[in-house]
């Protein structure tokens, strides 16, 4: 009778790998626990990064600009700054299409939602021009607030009808924490008209500035404490 050989037992040639495999997990998770040096050398460079970014809002008037949005291929005007508000008071006064016209009374005749359906809102816009020898307008159609990344919104808006050859507004809302949030505006207005492409710049630069801080001036009101609120206000005679 012949008798087999025993089968060679793997375990113990098993067994220091899984100790060393355990070990670097438990090393990598000590290194990365709260409080631990690199855990906190990672905070205080993100920290770092942020704080610069803000640095950029010292001034406190909107940062203005022309860009080329990603996904589209015509010149907007842009403004930025940061609103010492949450996001959700920044994106209700964004989203508040029927009160645009408090936001510039000098450059819109009206602003009023006519059509809300499946998450859209149809806004019609009277905007003068030429010391209000000509009035452009607009039925703009936004689209339902979207997220664009960790902490950030885009509430979008669309041409549908009127005397202009195009528009488009996109709104970008970033929660930088619990109290303050940058709200950035793309536009675009293109009138059939022609005009050197430096006008329309400048324009398109201001309408956006006069908007978003309009807003934040709305949404700060919001955010502040009552107390603030009544010594912010003219004292009555």
């Amino acid at each position: 009778m012949t008798t087999s050989a025993p089968a060679p037992d793997h375990s113990r040639a098993r067994a220091p790998r899984i100790a060393r495999v355990a070990g670097l997990a438990l090393a990598f998770c000590a290194a990365w626990a709260p409080g631990s040096p690199l855990e906190r050398a990672a905070h205080a460079t993100e920290t770092a990064a942020v704080t610069a970014d803000l640095t950029r809002f010292s001034s406190g008037r909107a940062l203005k600009s022309n860009v080329v949005p990603p996904g589209k291929d015509t010149r907007y005007g842009r403004a930025e700054l940061l609103v010492t508000a949450p996001l959700e008071l920044v994106r209700h006064e964004v989203t508040a299409y029927n009160r645009y016209r408090e936001l510039a009374p000098d450059k819109f005749n009206r602003s009023r939602i006519i059509a809300k359906e499946n998450g859209l809102t149809d806004v019609y816009m009277q905007v003068p021009i030429l010391g209000g020898m000509l009035v452009l307008w607009q039925v703009m159609r936004f689209g339902p607030v979207t997220s664009a990344g960790p902490g950030a919104e885009r509430v979008e808006g669309s041409y549908v009808r009127g005397n202009l050859k195009a528009s488009n507004v996109i709104y970008t809302l970033t929660s930088v924490d619990a109290r303050r949030t940058i709200l950035r505006m793309d536009l675009l207005v293109l009138p059939n008209m022609t005009a050197p492409q430096s006008v329309v710049d400048e324009e398109l630069r201001d309408a956006a500035a006069t908007a978003i801080e309009g807003m934040r001036d709305r949404a700060e009101r919001q955010a502040a404490p009552p107390a603030a609120v009544a010594s912010s206000a003219p004292a009555s005679r």
